[in-house]
């Protein structure tokens, strides 16, 4: 292959390559027993509302997140109760 078709080959690859979907994933841990409640006063709950790792995975410009919890979560709470996680991101 000539010089000149390597060039083009290796542009056209880059070009390729800068379009592919990619993806970064960071995983964070958390320590147990450190729950909240409505107040933000430090409290006890159940092992499903635990975080205790996060895995925050960027693909294109969407973020994904994998919750571990110290328990597997319910399959059906009481209509009264209100369970919320919340997350901040910041810029890096």
């Amino acid at each position: 292959m000539s010089k000149r078709r390597w060039i083009l080959t290796g542009l056209l690859l880059a070009n390729l390559l800068g379009h592919l979907p990619f993806a970064s994933a960071l995983a964070f841990t958390d320590p147990t027993n450190d729950l909240f409640d409505v107040n933000g006063t430090p409290t006890i709950g159940e092992g499903y509302l635990d975080i205790v790792e996060t895995e925050v995975i960027l693909t294109g410009s969407t973020y994904v997140a994998r919750l571990k919890m110290v328990d597997s979560l319910p399959t059906k709470v009481s209509s009264s109760v209100f369970i919320e996680w919340d997350m901040l991101m910041t810029p890096r």
